[in-house]
């Protein structure tokens, strides 16, 4: 998604980075909700989705803080260095990503009252 929205279109990576993300959250809402953590499939909905969203937005914020720091300071805004750029964005993003989720968006704080297997 980044680099078609870079290359076909000719964004700027930040700004396609938010594109990306937005597709990217609700299919990583259900992996992580189904697939990653057990607790998850217990949660309730209404609940859990808005704080997965909002760790989300925190974490595209740590990439793209990222991402600009890379291209602005260490010369990786030329060329498909920003791809680079990018992934070490992802990255970094990623572990304050999956610590969010399981210490908040995928919590004892969001499930269903039945939850006496979990405690």
């Amino acid at each position: 998604m980044l680099v078609s929205a870079v290359e076909l279109f000719s964004l700027d990576p930040r700004i396609a980075a938010i594109f990306a993300f937005m597709v990217a959250v609700t299919v990583n809402y259900f992996l992580n909700r189904f697939w990653t953590f057990k607790i998850g499939k217990f949660t309730i909905f209404r609940c859990s989705y808005p704080a997965f969203v909002s760790i989300r937005l925190l974490g595209l914020g740590i990439r793209i803080v990222t991402m600009d720091i890379l291209m602005v300071f260490a010369g990786m805004g030329k060329g498909y260095l920003y791809l680079l750029a990018s992934i070490i964005g992802i990255f970094v993003a990623t572990i304050f990503n999956f610590i969010g989720s399981k210490y908040f968006a995928f919590s004892k704080l969001f499930l269903h009252n039945s939850k006496d297997e979990f405690e």
